[in-house]
């Protein structure tokens, strides 16, 4: 039991540190947003940090369940009792480690992030609050993996469009041919002539056909449902963001902290947790981790393979990632 609650007192004490150690190194946060749990207008991070109090009501709620079942154990000495409060003080114990635990995971993510993907260009003033931090994973997610993927799914779909567009135009264009041939009928002479030639489009292709063309499936129409698929993803993942954290955050952990204080529904909280877990934390981490690098790979070849152009990123240039990348282009 003594090395229990030593390794226990460890675990907090290091949470407790980095918690406040990494807030000196976080980045500039984005302007302030409409937060869906408290209808406030605020920063990313201050949102997020709302979710903390939400958290532990939990606790205080499994505080009190276990406040109660001792009086009952002590006022009747009941010995199940007493065991059952001894349990449920350590479940208590352990929820409240696990939200110290998922926010300072989530505070040393977005250091990282911000480290590995670089700053955020469109920035306000600097946090001067330890949740204010909360929100640079999403930011960093959002700025340099995201919004830029947007804008190459637009930018791709108007393309699309213009093919589209010009193809219709070169198909109304038509190249004609014709040469009388005139009829002579001996004493009386020219009485008519006979046209004869021929008319061709300048354009006629099935296989690159305009976007309202009724011949079935062409290359502009097969490229238009990949294009306009991955530009809704993108939209998508891009708009909801920092919803998916908040929700995991403010709704799924809370909900199931509240629910691990019953322990026969111990377990569907649990879940709950995990599910929150994984769409507020797991989920941006590998958008940032395995997206990223792949991104910049592919820009930094594509932009040394153009003219005049470098190898360098065409976003987030002072990220980690980015110069590394960058690096393997050039060798």
């Amino acid at each position: 039991m003594p090395a229990f609650r030593a390794t226990l007192l460890a675990i907090v004490a290091f949470v407790v540190l980095n918690l406040f150690l990494v807030n000196s190194y976080a980045a500039p946060q984005i302007a302030t947003v409409t937060c869906i749990l408290n209808g406030a207008s605020m920063t990313p991070g201050a949102c997020l940090g709302s979710a903390i109090p939400l958290a532990l009501i939990g606790i205080l709620l499994s505080l009190i369940i276990g406040a109660a079942i001792f009086m009952f154990g002590e006022v009747f000495n009941y010995q199940p009792l007493k065991g059952f409060y001894k349990r449920e003080l350590r479940e208590t114990l352990k929820s409240a480690l696990l939200i110290a635990i998922i926010f300072s995971v989530l505070i040393i993510a977005s250091s990282i992030a911000v480290s590995f993907a670089g700053n955020a260009p469109s920035t306000t003033a600097g946090p001067t609050a330890l949740t204010d931090n909360l929100a640079n994973l999403y930011t960093a997610v959002n700025t340099t993996y995201l919004q830029p993927q947007v804008q190459s799914s637009y930018n791709a779909f108007g393309g699309l469009m213009g093919l589209s567009i010009g193809t219709d135009l070169l198909k109304s264009f038509t190249l004609s041919s014709w040469f009388p041939i005139p009829i002579w009928l001996g004493p009386i002479g020219i009485v008519g002539a006979v046209q004869s030639g021929s008319v061709a489009q300048i354009f006629q292709s099935n296989y690159i056909d305009s976007l309202g063309a009724q011949s079935g499936l062409s290359l502009i129409s097969i490229t238009a449902i990949y294009t306009t698929t991955v530009l809704i993803v993108f939209l998508f993942q891009s708009n909801l963001l920092y919803v998916m954290a908040a929700v995991g955050l403010g709704v799924f952990i809370p909900i199931g902290i509240v629910m691990r204080a019953f322990p026969f529904i111990r377990g569907i909280g649990g879940t709950l947790i995990a599910i929150g877990i994984g769409i507020a934390i797991v989920y941006p981490v590998l958008l940032l981790a395995l997206n990223l690098p792949v991104t910049n790979y592919i820009y930094s070849i594509a932009s040394a393979a153009g003219p005049g152009s470098t190898s360098s990123c065409p976003f987030s240039a002072s990220g980690l990632a980015c110069k590394l990348w960058s690096g393997v282009a050039q060798f």
